[in-house]
């Protein structure tokens, strides 16, 4: 793997990702049980752009909450900052394209009485009002409640993706399929902390992840750089899950 190739996958340096190497999948310990929001932090850690931002909040060169707040949420799609140093658990990533605000009173008072609140609108955002008082007496009336509310979410993101000329996208990788991919992150960023003499062909990569893949027919040695394109196109894949069009999808799920 050359300079270029590896500088091409737009990793952060060695230094400053505590990832396994990639080369053994027992290093991700309960993967087989993970779910698709933890596979969605996963990439999410992996991903340099937040892994610079969180350095910056670390150190002290980012301090304004209005400032955090804001890139969590519109440029890497969390509610609440978490280090990417972190483990999924004790405190689970708050993602949003998984959870919603909301307002409401529920306070017993006349139906007459109104509040005036103030209420941020952002673009591309949208807000509903029910009554709950209609939804908490009649079960019909929650499922027309939820029927509409599907219905016009669907009506105005149709429009958004018009307006934004932006493309519907829906991963169609099976979760076991996630686990590798992640290994194939973590093996390219190893890669790079390997000396030249060490480091593994992109076949040779492709052979440690997908080894069942990398079988021939007749159980002899695949010939030199058999999976060099199979391993590129693994990587574009497993890369582009770390960028919040993929890795939001996953957190949804």
């Amino acid at each position: 793997m050359t300079a270029n190739t590896a500088a091409n996958t737009n990793i952060h340096s060695p230094t400053t990702t505590p990832f396994p190497t990639g080369l053994d999948d027992a290093n991700y310990l309960g993967s087989r049980i993970w779910s698709s929001r933890r596979y969605a932090w996963e990439f999410l850690r992996r991903n340099q752009d937040y892994q610079t931002f969180c350095l910056r909040v670390i150190n002290g060169e980012v301090t304004n909450k209005a400032t955090i707040k804001t890139t969590l949420t519109e440029q890497f799609g969390l509610l609440k900052f978490k280090s990417y140093l972190e483990n999924y658990q004790p405190n689970r990533p708050r993602f949003t394209s998984s959870e919603v605000s909301y307002w409401s009173d529920i306070s017993n008072t006349p139906y007459s009485v109104r509040k005036n609140i103030n209420i941020e609108l952002g673009p591309g955002e949208i807000i509903f009002r029910l009554s709950l008082k209609s939804a908490a007496i009649s079960t019909k009336s929650l499922g027309a409640h939820l029927r509409s509310i599907e219905k016009l979410l669907n009506l105005k993101s149709e429009h958004w993706r018009t307006e934004n000329s932006a493309e519907c996208k829906t991963p169609r990788e099976r979760v076991s399929e996630y686990l590798p991919l992640l290994r194939i992150i973590d093996l390219v960023n190893y890669t790079l902390t390997l000396p030249q003499s060490e480091v593994k062909s992109r076949s040779e990569l492709f052979e440690i992840v997908y080894p069942r893949l990398a079988r021939t027919a007749t159980g002899t040695p695949a010939p030199k750089g058999a999976f060099n394109s199979q391993f590129d196109d693994k990587r574009v894949l497993a890369f582009s899950y770390t960028k919040p069009d993929r890795y939001l999808d996953l957190a949804a799920t």
